[in-house]
């Protein structure tokens, strides 16, 4: 010991005031970094990217980018290998997937730029890196053509989009998308004028520094593996929604949370797997995600059916998205540190997240808050049948039952296919008398199309009246029996009341329920949460009624239930 002190003292100038750059122990191997006369490029790339997030000069972003572009020479600490150590490998996944995300924005960012500067060999160069990184890159294809064309390499533009199409069917079993093949178009038509790839396809989007956006799989067409097939036939009712919600979803800016609410069996996952599907070959997205809460379902072969799900909370959801989202998603952290992955992912790049069948109270009061700390500018698609219209920041859209012409269409429509004639040639009286019972709900529709190829219809319609059958009783109760749990006193009685007031104003269903206005208008509220009540009307009289099933269920199901 003397003997290393002593050797300290010798080989420590006197005028030392800093500490030293390296220090050793046995616990420890630390560098100081005093900027001066040590740097590290890990640290110095942080530094440019940090600083191009705040400084306003567009020249000075630029050159920031690119400093951190020759700094950047693969991943974190790719060559320590033999670390038996987990945490430590986890760590260091996420480190090399942050800055290899904030490097590839940055020369997204890089190769526009020279584009829009017409330093085309510059453009060429940062376009190739991106591809040698990811060679699926769709944008960085079209940045590459567009600067080969520009160039005057026509012949080269063409083949480097051939080389594009190759590259996603095999990589990822996709055509290249719109905006690629009419790039491809105007190229082989002589008319690409030198104009920049603008933010369409090379947005200018958040560069983080702190927590920082891992690798995105960028695969939209994985999110199909999560989805309830696509109707292959006709669909009623459909079109109004759909463009409607189209239209919500691809605007560029609020609302950032949309809600498709309705009782169930109405159609709500459907519509949304529609979205979803319509969605898929746009660029509106990077990518897209599907996790659903739905743990029992209703198929009308079988009765009700158990999925096999776990309630979805706040760590189940956060899991699902960072599986389908990251290639390599850090799921053995911490639940902040997963939570600060899964933030930081869709805080840079837009994405689609779709919350299926989001249906308690307990879902909904726990998730909703950690869904706006991961929007904007991500957007998120949710279906439930509570109506989250007290939530001023989600945008609402009620799905209600089919009117009387759609479901006769989708009576004779549904029987023709399964080839049912009896039914697919009935009358529009008999058609009638269906929808008098069952409306406009094609869960309950189909049930009584495949119980009409072999009972009368007569006997089918009275078994619904009377809830006989076990599939018709477990209609209801999937349809019903958690809104009615979920009743106070009040609600349940002004809910029995309203048949007997025809689409009633708020004062007739106050009298005929004999609540008190102040009741009347909590229980009112409660039962339009739920989806059991339609409005009408106008602003000034609003108007309330009931689905068709529901007078029919209210009239007989409901009556056991009370009694049991």
């Amino acid at each position: 010991r003397n003997v290393l002190a002593n050797l300290r003292q010798i080989l420590t100038p006197d005028d030392l005031t800093t500490s030293p750059h390296l220090t050793i122990d046995r616990q420890i191997v630390q560098l100081t970094v005093d900027g001066a006369d040590c740097q590290v490029d890990v640290v110095r790339f942080d530094e440019c990217m940090r600083s191009a997030q705040t400084v306003a000069s567009t020249t000075s972003k630029h050159a920031l980018w690119a400093e951190a572009a020759t700094l950047y020479r693969g991943e974190l600490l790719a060559d320590l290998s033999d670390v038996d150590s987990a945490e430590f490998e986890e760590w260091r996944v996420f480190q090399q997937e942050a800055r290899h995300r904030q490097f590839m924005q940055a020369l997204q960012q890089l190769t526009a730029a020279a584009i829009e500067q017409a330093d085309y060999a510059t453009a060429h160069g940062y376009a190739q890196r991106q591809l040698q990184l990811e060679p699926w890159q769709e944008s960085a294809h079209r940045q590459l053509m567009q600067t080969l064309a520009l160039q005057g390499d026509r012949g080269a533009a063409l083949a480097q989009f051939a080389a594009c199409q190759r590259t996603l069917a095999d990589a990822l079993g996709v055509e290249p998308d719109a905006e690629t093949v009419g790039l491809y178009e105007q190229i082989k038509n002589g008319n690409l004028r030198p104009t920049m790839l603008r933010p369409s396809s090379a947005q200018a989007y958040d560069l983080r520094e702190e927590p920082v956006a891992p690798t995105i799989v960028n695969r939209k067409s994985d999110i199909v593996h999560h989805l309830d097939p696509l109707p292959d036939q006709r669909l009623f009712g459909i079109d109004p929604p759909k463009a409607r919600l189209l239209d919500v979803l691809q605007a560029a800016d609020r609302p950032w949370l949309t809600a498709i609410d309705g009782i169930g069996g109405i159609g709500k996952t459907t519509l949304a797997t529609l979205l979803v599907h319509e969605l898929l070959p746009s660029d509106r997205f990077v990518n897209m995600a599907w996790v659903s809460a739905k743990q029992e379902e209703f198929q009308p072969a079988v009765g009700i059916a158990d999925t096999g799900r776990p309630a979805l909370d706040v760590e189940a959801l956060t899991n699902a998205l960072l599986e389908q989202l990251m290639a390599r998603p850090p799921l053995t952290a911490a639940l902040p540190e997963k939570q600060a992955a899964l933030t930081s992912l869709l805080k840079a790049q837009p994405h689609l997240i779709v919350v299926d069948n989001l249906e308690t109270v307990a879902d909904y009061q726990a998730l909703i808050p950690f869904l706006r700390q991961l929007a904007n500018p991500s957007k998120f698609l949710i279906t439930t049948r509570l109506t989250l219209q007290a939530y001023s920041d989600i945008f609402c859209y009620s799905l209600t039952e089919l009117p009387a012409d759609e479901v006769h269409a989708f009576i004779r429509y549904e029987a023709a296919g399964r080839n049912i004639q009896r039914l697919a040639g009935a009358t529009d009286a008999q058609l009638q008398n269906i929808y008098e019972v069952v409306g406009g709900n094609p869960l309950a529709l189909k049930l009584v199309i495949g119980q009409a190829a072999f009972l009368p219809l007569g006997q089918v319609l009275e078994n619904l009246q009377l809830a006989q059958g076990k599939k018709i009783d477990q209609l209801y109760v999937y349809i019903y029996w958690q809104a009615w749990e979920m009743l106070d006193d009040a609600g349940r009685q002004l809910f029995l009341s309203m048949p007997a007031v025809d689409d009633g104003t708020f004062m007739e269903l106050s009298m005929v329920s004999g609540l008190d206005p102040d009741e009347t208008q909590e229980a009112l509220v409660r039962l339009i949460d739920l989806s059991l009540v339609q409005t009408g009307g106008d602003l000034d009289e609003p108007r309330y009624s009931l689905h068709r099933l529901t007078e029919t269920f209210l009239m007989h199901e409901v009556l056991k239930w009370q009694q049991g």
